[in-house]
């Protein structure tokens, strides 16, 4: 799912095109605020991870001890669950959301700089309105 704070970034198609399934419809950007905690967590990782890598040159020469190495190895673990919710939040990086199916765009309900509702968002192709030519049905 995208995040919902963040806003569209290209659109990639306008109302009346047919699309294919897995065609790119739009680009979807995260807030800054995304990014940059995206960031911060990356760094925490690469941080703890040199921390780690100290701690076991001094464990292998006995200045170290196991519990030393411990609390170093769940750091490393926790700044990776942080930069894995960073990611999760859309702070990676701008997300191209595509077709989930062949058929026709009906509407186009969103513009490049939008923030649309985080309901909107989460529904994916939700501010586009697409329609199935072989149901026959809107779809998402």
């Amino acid at each position: 799912p995208l995040p919902g704070d963040g806003r569209i970034e290209t659109l990639r198609v306008v109302a009346g095109e047919a699309v294919r399934a897995g065609q790119p419809l739009f680009v979807y950007a995260p807030a800054p605020q995304s990014a940059a905690a995206y960031q911060k967590a990356a760094l925490a990782v690469r941080s703890a991870e040199t921390a780690l890598e100290h701690t076991r040159a001094l464990a292998t020469q006995k200045l170290a001890t196991r519990d030393q190495l411990a609390a170093a190895e769940d750091a490393v673990g926790a700044a990776r669950a942080e930069l894995d919710a960073a990611r999760r939040s859309g702070g990676a990086g701008p997300r191209t959301v595509s077709a989930p199916g062949k058929g026709i765009v009906t509407a186009v309900a969103a513009h490049p700089g939008d923030r649309p509702p985080v309901e909107v968002v989460r529904a994916a192709a939700g501010t586009l309105a697409f329609h199935d030519a072989a149901a026959n049905c809107s779809g998402s």
